[in-house]
């Protein structure tokens, strides 16, 4: 019996089940930081600008076309980065990123 409770108990303590329980913790704790009124506090004191697309200004790697890590779709921009992609220009010193 006794090593039947030392399996379920190293069950407890896996990898897998720590992850889950992080993940359970942090979606927790986010939807915590919407206040009793229903405001957002992780957008509190930002307002909302309205830019237009020519005033957006994408980096991306140099020798990638902006398809290929940029979109705006339906209202949403999207960007990516991999983990092999050089940066924005030849010399430029930081690795790989798609910003604006």
């Amino acid at each position: 019996m006794a090593r039947g409770v030392g399996a379920a108990l190293l069950f407890l303590a896996s990898p897998t089940l720590l992850m889950l329980q992080a993940l359970l913790l942090l979606s927790t704790s986010c939807a915590l930081l919407r206040s009793a009124h229903g405001e957002d506090l992780l957008t509190k004191g930002f307002t909302a600008v309205e830019l237009a697309e020519v005033q957006f200004k994408v980096q991306k790697p140099y020798d990638v076309p902006l398809p290929e890590r940029y979109e705006f779709v339906d209202g949403v921009r999207r960007m990516w980065v991999y983990a092999t992609d050089h940066p924005i220009t030849t010399t430029h010193p930081g690795g790989p990123r798609t910003e604006t």
